[in-house]
């Protein structure tokens, strides 16, 4: 499977523009700040992916289908969601945002 990366790449385009769910809660298990707020452990936070995968500033026409968004260094860098794998999700955060 490691060999099918345009499968792979169709299905993570499928997931970000029509993902399993919409609306999910986190429960943060260590003090953190977030968009300049205290979030002290133990609070719930909530988010949506479907908001986040549509945001223009995150993706380039984001309401298109476009698999090859997902290859090499055209990889969203900010891209980190709850359909991606442990190891992608690892890669993005080692790729410096704009």
């Amino acid at each position: 499977l490691p060999d099918l990366d345009l499968t792979s790449r169709v299905i993570t385009e499928t997931l970000r523009l029509r993902g399993p769910g919409w609306f999910f809660t986190r429960t943060v298990t260590a003090d953190t700040h977030l968009g300049g707020h205290l979030l002290p452990v133990g609070t719930t936070i909530a988010y949506s992916p479907y908001l986040i995968h549509h945001r223009r500033d995150l993706y380039d026409a984001p309401e298109t289908f476009d698999p090859d968004r997902w290859s090499g260094d055209l990889r969203p860098c900010r891209a980190t969601t709850s359909f991606r794998s442990a190891t992608a999700r690892a890669d993005a955060s080692e790729t410096p945002s704009p």
